[in-house]
């Protein structure tokens, strides 16, 4: 697969002929521009493949804690959605990460929205958290 077709699907909003109704792409866009959260890594450990021949998928995958922070913003981006009035009932309660490097399927970016980094990073720095109290 070619690497500008790898992606993580947090959330599927359906199948559409054609194009993407206004109304989805509006919410979505309108959920997305709200997520708040900083880069993280995403580890995937393991290879899987699903499906079975022929038209099966090779897949990476992880599990644990190597997720937890993915797992999170996908539990954001479904509450922010639902938010902006996207049904719940339409989106999927079960979250399976991983990336598909070889498959089926046809995925098309209709917008990006990086996670930014909001704290200035200081080498050898280390935050103090002690506190004192004095009574008057």
């Amino acid at each position: 697969m070619p690497p500008e077709r790898l992606h993580i699907t947090l959330l599927p909003l359906g199948r559409f002929e054609g194009r993407v109704p206004d109304t989805v792409l509006e919410q979505a866009q309108a959920a997305g521009a709200a997520v708040d959260d900083e880069p993280f890594d995403v580890v995937f450990n393991v290879l899987r493949s699903r499906g079975g021949s022929p038209f099966g998928t090779v897949e990476l995958a992880g599990h644990g804690l190597a997720l937890r922070r993915l797992r999170r913003l996908q539990r954001d981006l479904r509450e922010r959605l639902i938010r902006v009035g996207f049904p719940a009932d339409q989106l999927r309660a079960g979250f399976i990460p991983h990336m598909t490097l070889h498959g089926q399927g046809r995925h098309e970016v209709l917008e990006r929205w990086p996670l930014r980094q909001r704290q200035q990073v200081f080498s050898g720095w280390e935050p103090d958290f002690s506190m004192s109290l004095r009574r008057a």
